[in-house]
């Protein structure tokens, strides 16, 4: 079977292993900071300290809230190996939307966790790999669902997931970005095995307590609305709960100079979406 790679020799220059990518080293010690607003360390801590507790206890990390030079933020840091950190990810982190699927729907990233740093080499090392694609012959098929693989959109090849193929078109969710495309299945590649040892970048998640203002759908109206909203900066997103099929629920957060404005409420504040019952938090 083909390794993707096109020849019997793999060329250094596309080989993507832990010399370009550090944080591979799970006993690796390493220090994670993030600013978090005044208002959300009462949650983060928890009644008598017993959420941070909590964290410490199943993760073995160390969760520390420091006193920041602005008054309406608190600095946290996380202590520990690259193992213990991720389980520690989602309590309160900074993210930039990298994906706006709708009004209520978004992929997101973490540009400061220990592995983001690596995926523009990762994204190099595909792009000389595999080039044009003349080089690599097509996916075989037929394709199964849930095949992850590599598809050339927009000039770069992306670690996808194909979601179905009908008609020689491939559905795929794009792993590292998230959103889903439609890609000619002729275009999809085998994916080499050291192009699998970064983490996928992109989150799904939804917006907490909200639903569109009528009907199941979100309007293109939302949608646009939440892209300005989210489009360029950095936001804090707090993970409230779960759906059934562990997607996370959040309240996401825009700084806007000193203050903290929470989308979730800016999107009912403007009509284009309404809260799912009266009792929501903020």
């Amino acid at each position: 079977m083909d390794s993707g790679q096109g020849s019997s020799e793999i060329e250094p220059e596309t080989l993507f292993g832990p010399a370009n990518f550090p944080a591979s080293n799970q006993e690796q010690y390493i220090f994670y900071d993030f600013e978090i607003p005044q208002m959300l360390v009462g949650r983060l801590i928890g009644r008598k300290g017993a959420f941070i507790n909590k964290i410490k206890a199943a993760t073995d990390a160390t969760v520390i809230v420091h006193p920041h030079k602005n008054r309406k933020l608190k600095l946290c840091s996380v202590e520990g190996t690259k193992q213990q950190i991720e389980l520690t990810a989602g309590v309160v982190v900074e993210v930039r939307v990298s994906a706006v699927v709708s009004g209520g729907e978004l992929w997101v990233q973490q540009p400061l966790h220990p592995s983001y740093s690596a995926l523009h080499r990762l994204q190099t090392c595909m792009n000389l790999n595999y080039g044009d694609g003349s080089n690599t012959p097509p996916l075989p098929g037929p394709i199964s669902d849930g095949t992850v693989c590599v598809a050339h959109i927009n000039d770069h090849w992306m670690r996808c997931q194909v979601l179905s193929s009908i008609n020689a078109m491939s559905v795929v969710l794009l792993l590292d970005i998230g959103g889903t495309v439609t890609v000619p299945s002729s275009s999809l590649r085998q994916i080499r095995y050291d192009y699998m040892t970064l983490p996928f970048q992109a989150s799904q998640c939804f917006l907490h307590g909200v639903q569109p203002v009528t009907g199941d759908m979100w309007s293109d109206t939302a949608t646009s609305v939440m892209e300005e909203l989210v489009s360029g900066v950095i936001l804090f997103a707090v993970v409230v709960s779960y759906t059934e099929d562990y997607v996370p629920l959040i309240n996401l957060y825009r700084r806007d100079k000193d203050q903290f404005v929470l989308l979730n409420e800016k999107l009912v504040e403007l009509d284009h979406a309404q809260w799912i019952s009266p009792q929501h938090s903020s």
